[in-house]
């Protein structure tokens, strides 16, 4: 058996012509990052961290595709003109691409058998070419040849910053499934088959394979695109956004009627789509052996009394990205505008736990390593004095640091003692009392804005003054609720509760389109493949 073909990249002559691989991956990355790409280029020619992907077809055509907006890259096809990529591009063997510049970097892409033992070259002539392909031509090689066109016709297109879903999607092999071929065609062109058509050719794969679960799967996605109208107008984010968080009436209504929150979690979920590095610092939630301190958060939260569409919301306050785990103490943004020390699993300041009820709960700063390892007790108190008040009893050797990752810089100063922040059941137990069902200054379980008003409540108990002044209700959006606090104070809670939202959506969508990782079990109840890549697509293109 003749050897398989295998991607190389070759650098112009004028840089050298190196010649990389072979990469035996469907997916080759080009950036300044070496721990995230598998070429790495100096920083100082403009290259981004992660700047640009190039993906293998089985035919030896490639697409490559910017990794990040910022990202230029230019294509040249033969010996034409550079063009600018700005989405998904498909080209040849042969043709070459470069980086920042027309005169950057530039690589030629290449689809190659190894050379044999002999050293010769094992690519086939014309003929042997054309041979090949007609002994290869068989009903089955037809249809991959449909599947084909039918994804270099989905990355081609105006995804834009989809594109990094899509990757996943398609090259997980999720993409192939039948009901994922009939129904992604469907929806690139705008319109889901009538009649129930799709499904009953999905019907008839299945019939043959001996199972139903993609018959059944593509009904509901039908469904979900519109049953036979498939006007894509009628799928909005609101709406997929709901889908995905498992309560559709509720989140379409917030979403539409608070105009603020919509706006950020727009542009917080937007981070996700368009920074490769952003979702993979995401990705450690959904391995079992890097995320206990989540998990058990997350058991906490659902066990405690909390609500169910709630907590699956809550549960994430414990996923920031690029989290270590273990490390009790995390930097954190604050409604004063500053930075502060978040203790615990929730990331929760001082101020939020003395306004939540926290007990016990012990005094810190975030100081200056100067500070920190210093012995002036004085400058040490007027730190802590900061953040709770003058007044503070302490013993001078009851003042300890902790790291929080930024060596020579900044530390988390406290009082030593037991505090119930680094307690899951304890910090739970208190979203319970404070966030159940029924509980005071906010909306009653299933009425309007119920759930916004709950995260909302959560992080503006973070403000200095005002929290306790709250009241959230059914007949107004929880953001003009926060008029009460100041404009700082305000744009925060947005953000964050903005944030955290975006980032639920975004695990539960990367687990879903990720097919090469299995999502735990902690992870269940995942969105369809379509809802995420049609959620993506709206998002991405506004």
């Amino acid at each position: 058996m003749p050897p398989k073909p295998q991607t190389y990249l070759q650098l112009a002559p004028e840089f050298g012509s190196t010649k990389f691989g072979p990469f035996s991956g469907v997916e080759v990355r080009l950036g300044s990052d070496p721990s995230a790409n598998d070429i790495t280029l100096p920083e100082a020619y403009g290259v981004a961290p992660q700047h640009v992907k190039v993906l293998a077809q089985p035919d030896g055509s490639f697409i490559i595709a910017p990794t990040e907006r910022s990202a230029t890259v230019y294509a040249f096809r033969g010996h034409g003109r550079p063009k600018q990529v700005t989405s998904p591009t498909a080209i040849a063997s042969g043709d070459s691409f470069s980086l920042v510049t027309p005169e950057g970097p530039r690589f030629y892409v290449l689809f190659e058998r190894p050379q044999d033992q002999k050293g010769d070259d094992l690519i086939q002539s014309p003929k042997d070419a054309i041979s090949a392909a007609r002994d290869g031509l068989s009903a089955g090689s037809l249809m991959e040849e449909i599947k084909r066109i039918g994804f270099a016709k989905v990355v081609t297109s105006s995804l834009g910053s989809m594109a990094q879903s899509a990757y996943t999607f398609i090259s997980s092999g999720a993409f192939l499934k039948p009901r994922n071929i009939i129904l992604g065609a469907s929806v690139m062109s705008g319109w889901v088959m009538a009649g129930g058509a799709s499904c009953a050719a999905v019907g008839f794969q299945q019939s043959a394979a001996g199972t139903e679960s993609d018959l059944v799967q593509c009904e509901a996605d039908k469904a979900m695109l519109g049953g036979g109208s498939g006007d894509l107008e009628d799928q909005t984010v609101p709406g997929l956004t709901g889908r995905v968080l498992r309560d559709p009436p509720r989140w379409e209504t917030t979403l539409l009627g608070d105009d603020a929150f919509r706006q950020a979690y727009v542009t917080e979920y937007k981070k996700y789509i368009g920074s490769g590095d952003k979702r993979r610092r995401l990705k450690w939630v959904r391995n079992p052996s890097k995320s206990r301190d989540f998990q058990a958060f997350q058991s906490a939260v659902k066990s405690s009394g909390v609500p169910d569409n709630v907590a699956r919301i809550f549960a994430f306050i414990a996923a920031p990205e690029g989290y270590v785990e273990g490390r009790e103490w995390t930097l954190v943004d604050s409604a004063n505008g500053d930075r502060s020390c978040g203790r615990g699993p929730a990331l929760m300041t001082w101020r939020q736990g003395k306004n939540l009820g926290i007990a016990p709960l012990q005094i810190d700063a975030l100081v200056d390593e100067s500070v920190a390892i210093g012995t002036d007790i004085a400058l040490k108190r007027s730190a802590l004095e900061a953040t709770g008040g003058p007044g503070l009893e302490f013993a001078d050797d009851e003042v300890e640091t902790a790291s929080i990752g930024l060596q020579g810089v900044k530390q988390c100063m406290f009082v030593a003692g037991s505090d119930g922040r680094s307690e899951p059941r304890t910090v739970a137990g208190l979203m319970a009392s404070k966030f159940g069902a029924n509980s005071a200054r906010v909306p009653d379980e299933g009425d309007d804005y119920w759930q916004l008003a709950r995260i909302m409540s959560y992080y503006a108990s973070d403000a200095a003054f005002g929290w306790d002044r709250l009241k959230f209700t059914s007949g107004t959006a929880p953001s003009v609720v926060l008029d009460d606090l100041n404009a700082a104070e305000k744009d925060y809670v947005i953000e964050q509760s903005a944030r955290l939202v975006a980032r639920t959506v975004a695990v539960y969508c990367d687990a879903a389109l990720d097919r090469q990782m299995e999502a735990p079990d902690y992870l269940s109840d995942l969105p369809s493949d379509l809802e995420c890549l049609l959620l993506d697509y709206m998002i991405g293109n506004e």
